[in-house]
């Protein structure tokens, strides 16, 4: 089985479900349980089919919720425990409500099995993607319908009430399935659509964001400062040698260093400062509500924590970075001519400074 095929990739979705059988399997073990024990103490006595199917769900779901905490085992096979474990109890309940229970003494009720229906096909398609989740939960509903068409065919308690329960439970539950189907594919293509403007808008080595999301984010902040009248200052800076990073370590090295680089910084921000890459090499800080003096401060601290941190790789690594303040009148592009000039004699005055 190749599981990307299968199941979601999305590392956020995958936590976020994590997080919610965290949540979910402790519940459904204290709804079985308790269900047990109401039924223990009254004068319901349980069969033996009704004895198996609380101790498969108690125990099966209890170690699912113990598997979720070894992170050895992949995720996906905690999901296809819980539809494995929840797809055979149900069955089994069909075929025992269905073909004994249905239209005996009266009774027009498939059984308490199918107040459980709904959550167990939307755990298929939350396990699930698309067509996969389909698939499953049309094999799933097939078997169910195998025990329907047997009373029709064969039970002596076969009714006109029967029929009426049966063909509106399977049309209910078929309505389900194919609801969840389209309501699953809306969200898929949200989540398509997520994805794609995260990545329009972020830099795929760093993780940071890319120039496009930089220049719309220096556009908004110029705004600001120019219609509110605050300060605003922004930081290029670019690793020093890096050219030799790369022709004496490799272009795989240099690579690591830019995502070290960008750890490093993103730890001595400000929450208030934007940081993300300009290319290359070159990164930019846009610092609002940052003076000239608060912003050759900010850089100073930066540069002194890059300076001592040791890259894995290659060990002591220096910046050289260029500040400028917004001035009334100022566009954008002055203000990154000026940090660029900046940086330029930073560099040409021995490097590893600070320029303004």
């Amino acid at each position: 089985m190749r599981p990307n095929s299968y199941f979601y990739k999305n590392t956020t979705f995958i936590q976020l479900k994590r997080r919610i059988y965290k949540v979910l399997l402790p519940v459904l073990i204290l709804a079985f349980t308790l269900v047990v024990l109401t039924l223990y103490t009254g004068d319901i006595k349980l069969g033996p089919l009704n004895t198996v199917t609380f101790f498969v769900l108690c125990v099966g779901l209890a170690f699912c919720y113990v598997l979720l905490f070894w992170k050895k085992i992949p995720f996906y096979y905690v999901e296809i425990a819980v539809c494995l474990i929840g797809s055979v109890i149900f069955l089994s309940r069909m075929f025992n409500d269905v073909n004994i229970s249905l239209g005996r003494d009266g009774n027009y009720s498939i059984g308490t099995v199918t107040f459980w229906v709904p959550l167990l096909y939307l755990i298929f398609f939350f396990t699930f993607k698309g067509k996969a989740a389909l698939a499953f939960s049309i094999v799933i509903y097939s078997l169910s319908v195998i025990p329907g068409v047997q009373h029709v065919l064969h039970s002596p308690y076969r009714d006109t009430y029967t029929l009426d329960v049966l063909v509106q439970f399977y049309m209910a539950t078929l309505g389900f399935i194919v609801i969840l189907y389209y309501v699953q594919s809306i969200l898929e293509a949200f989540m398509q659509a997520d994805v794609e403007k995260h990545n329009a808008n972020t830099d795929y080595l760093t993780n940071l964001p890319n120039r496009r999301k930089m220049d719309i984010h220096l556009h908004e902040a110029w705004h600001n400062a120019k219609h509110d009248q605050k300060s605003l200052s922004i930081i290029l800076f670019d690793v020093d040698n890096f050219k030799c990073v790369n022709d004496q370590f490799g272009h795989h090295v240099g690579d690591e260093v830019l995502k070290e680089l960008a750890s490093v910084v993103q730890m001595n921000l400000p929450k208030s400062a934007f940081f993300g890459r300009w290319g290359g090499e070159e990164f930019l800080i846009i610092a609002e509500k940052h003076s000239i003096d608060e912003g050759i401060e900010l850089a100073e601290r930066i540069r002194s924590a890059i300076r001592l941190y040791s890259f894995s790789e290659t060990g002591r690594v220096t910046s050289s970075f260029g500040v400028a303040e917004y001035y009334h009148g100022d566009l954008p592009k002055d203000m990154l001519k000026r940090a660029d000039e900046a940086l330029y004699f930073a560099k040409e005055n021995g490097k590893n400074r600070v320029g303004a």
